[in-house]
């Protein structure tokens, strides 16, 4: 431990000053991620009024393979577990996006523009703006797995909480990703493509999976 602290000192400092200067783009990404998810049990309530018309839809899903394979299959009928199926891939693309943004913007963007030199040669450990950009992005997947899941805790708390640490997860996996990528590219334009290309074969992986455990027979 006393080995890691001086590589990590100055990481509160560096925290701050890139919360501050993302005080503008990490509330309007996650408001917006929010608002998504929190507006559609309304939508869906306003469709599917009743829990029968919920059900009707759960079974046509059911018996659709293809639309199954589009968008997922729907585990319940409640408002709740439509929201999550409905809205869940997207919210978490939004989260990856908003977390690989705010890494790659305070490591090689920094770097790129010099800063990142100059802090170096003050009082800042060599792992701190490293840490402080994962930190950031944390702090933006905190908030938002918070208003999630108070927002749709009427709905089902544990359904909420469940969707909350979920979209959280996913944005800090891809901050992770992020940071990797950015300590292995010469440009911030390359590390965010690279980062946000991993999306696509994860997603397309995860719903074959998901389609493959609804539609396998039983033993």
């Amino acid at each position: 431990m006393s080995a890691l602290a001086p590589q990590l000192s100055g990481t509160g400092t560096l925290l701050r000053f890139a919360l501050r200067r993302d005080r503008v783009m990490i509330p309007l990404w996650v408001g917006v991620n929010a608002l998504m998810v929190l507006s559609l049990p309304n939508t869906l309530e306003s469709l599917y009024g009743t829990a029968a018309e919920r059900a009707s839809l759960k079974d046509q899903m059911a018996a659709n393979s293809s639309l199954r394979a589009l968008v997922g299959p729907v585990f319940d009928d409640s408002l709740g577990a439509l929201t999550a199926w409905r809205v869940g891939v997207y919210a978490g693309a939004l989260a990856a996006v908003t977390s690989l943004l705010v890494v790659v913007r305070h490591t090689r963007d920094e770097e790129e523009s010099g800063r990142q030199e100059l802090l170096a040669s003050g009082m800042v450990g060599r792992r701190a703006a490293l840490t402080s950009a994962l930190l950031a992005a944390g702090v933006a997947d905190a908030v938002l797995a918070l208003l999630v899941t108070v927002g749709l805790a009427g709905h089902g708390a544990a359904g909420a909480l469940a969707l909350g640490l979920g979209l959280a997860a996913v944005g800090m996996l891809f901050a992770t990703m992020a940071a990797i990528v950015a300590q292995l590219t010469e440009s911030a334009r390359l590390a965010r493509g690279l980062a946000s290309g991993c999306w696509a074969p994860r997603s397309c992986c995860a719903r074959r999976a998901t389609r493959r455990r609804t539609t396998a027979p039983p033993c």
